[in-house]
């Protein structure tokens, strides 16, 4: 009897040709998207699915911008997530809080989002406009090598 193998490949291939982004901004995710539908003319919208807001179960803020049915779309994805806990001792008068901050991709904890777009679509010129707003203060691309494999990253 013969018998049948079958060999998985464990490598990753990115079909759709896509640029990654950091973004460094101290500003919240919405006041974010905001900016950037009025600079780039996008309409992001949230997506994010907040099962239980007052759990500890990690969520990050997820935009997303589709220009036309036909087209990839754009997200806006936040790399980070912060609890705070309660924690009370015998020999304290008040309860202390412990606040934790949790990264999508923790080997780009100091980047606070990600702007991912289809290939060549974020040009120079839109680059400069990010840069020159407000509240942004750096925007750069980043390497598909800086970022290892990551159960977090899949979110669909």
């Amino acid at each position: 009897m013969r018998q049948k193998k079958i060999v998985l490949n464990t490598e990753f291939e990115d079909h759709n040709g896509n640029d990654l982004f950091a973004i460094h901004s101290a500003s919240e995710d919405f006041f974010l998207a905001f900016q950037l539908n009025k600079t780039l003319k996008t309409r992001f919208i949230n997506v994010t699915e907040r099962i239980k807001p007052q759990a500890e179960i990690p969520f990050f803020s997820r935009f997303i911008c589709e220009l036309s049915p036909v087209e990839v779309k754009w997200e806006l994805i936040a790399n980070h997530f912060t609890t705070i806990s309660k924690t009370s001792e015998e020999n304290q008068l008040f309860n202390t809080l412990i606040e934790e901050q949790i990264c999508l991709i923790p080997s780009l904890s100091k980047v606070d989002y990600f702007l991912k777009v289809p290939k060549n679509e974020l040009t120079s010129a839109k680059i400069t406009q990010l840069q020159s707003l407000n509240e942004i203060q750096m925007v750069y691309p980043i390497n598909e090598t800086k970022i290892k494999q990551n159960p977090n990253l899949i979110f669909d």
